[in-house]
């Protein structure tokens, strides 16, 4: 009887750890994880210039000098795209212009950083906040007699005359011919009356407001759906990263040191791919799409723009030879013979959720 009874007792633990077991196995299942393999990436060759990059730097047979060049082009690819995203971001925030009317509501043309000594290298459309700064305090007085009475004077000229609008046929501002530094008066005053009669909302960006009450609730709907989507791109790209840096890692094992001053190139290249470029990324669809009117067909162009951008190394990557771009798959089928893995699914996914959103 007790020999029933202990058995009995060793049963129910035996089913107690078991369900406790299975407890994880369920809530994987639940997230789509049931099986341990399938947290980690794929080993596959991810037709980019940087996986054939690090194919060749990590190859025996090549020179040191080719090796060179093919970390020093992945390198100097993602520095570009951050560049590219640099100034994309810089043109949605700050266009470049001619004359004050070619600017947003609430906006001048300005050659001076946010009204300061600062030269520009061109002048942009900075907001009418920065035209009369405590660093930069505008005379009215003076600007009213300077431009006339109930009449607007000729900025280059002594006659008087008035116009509606001051376009480029009184001010421009790229002119060849115009010192900036001996007209800052004219220039000053004349962005000043254009502030005076435009800035209707002079504590907050007036474009940017107007733009705000147009986002209709369908619009929304759009906008939440087209950034959902945006993370695609971005969690390929940060797999792929993933998979060329588990590459660079299992070929290094016993390399040349040129090979290894030419891997700490690669690496530092593929690490800004990986953490840098989905932020710079996502900051310039934000500012092309909260700088533009919020249409369903401009929301849609922007991202996809953008998109098309980081998407730039898989494109490069079909000026080669196809036997190049096959060049990574014979390290690819030795990684998955020696059972090698590529964790770091789920951060990819995580990082270019966040970068979406």
């Amino acid at each position: 009887m007790l020999v029933r009874i202990r058995s009995l007792a060793m049963a129910d633990i035996t089913q107690s750890s078991a369900a406790d077991a299975s407890a994880p196995r369920r809530r994987r299942r639940l997230f789509g994880f049931h099986r341990a393999n399938e947290t980690h990436i794929d080993l596959e060759n991810t037709g980019s210039i940087h996986i054939w990059a690090v194919a060749v730097c990590t190859d025996k047979a090549t020179h040191w000098s080719m090796a060179s060049f093919a970390a020093a082009a992945l390198l100097a690819l993602v520095v570009l795209q951050l560049a590219v995203l640099a100034i994309v971001l810089t043109e949605a925030a700050y266009p470049g212009c001619s004359a004050h009317t070619e600017c947003r509501f609430g906006e001048h043309c300005s050659i001076w950083k946010d009204g300061g000594g600062h030269n520009l290298s061109m002048p942009r459309c900075s907001d009418c906040l920065f035209t009369n700064t405590s660093w930069n305090p505008i005379n009215t007085i003076e600007c009213e007699l300077l431009l006339g009475v109930g009449q607007r004077l000729v900025p280059w000229g002594d006659d008087f005359q008035p116009w509606d609008r001051i376009d480029h046929t009184k001010l421009e501002l790229t002119d060849p011919l115009l010192d900036h530094d001996a007209e800052r008066t004219r220039i000053d005053c004349l962005a000043w009356l254009h502030c005076s009669e435009t800035d209707v909302m002079p504590d907050r960006c007036d474009y940017l407001v107007l733009n705000a009450r147009t986002l209709h609730v369908s619009r929304i709907l759009l906008l939440a759906f087209l950034a959902l989507l945006f993370a695609v791109p971005l969690c390929e790209d940060i797999d792929s990263a993933l998979t060329e840096e588990a590459l660079l890692d299992h070929q290094l094992r016993d390399k040349r040191m040129s090979q290894m001053l030419s891997a700490r190139t690669l690496r530092f290249g593929l690490r800004f791919r990986r953490f840098w470029l989905p932020w710079f990324a996502s900051t310039a669809a934000l500012a092309v799409i909260v700088t533009s009117p919020f249409s369903a067909k401009d929301m849609l162009l922007n991202l996809l723009a953008i998109a098309f951008i980081t998407e730039a190394d898989d494109m490069l990557a079909m000026l080669l030879s196809p036997a190049e771009r096959r060049r990574p798959d014979k390290a690819l089928e030795e990684m998955r013979k020696n059972g090698v893995v590529v964790g770091g699914m789920v951060f990819a996914r995580l990082v270019a959720l966040a970068c979406s959103v």
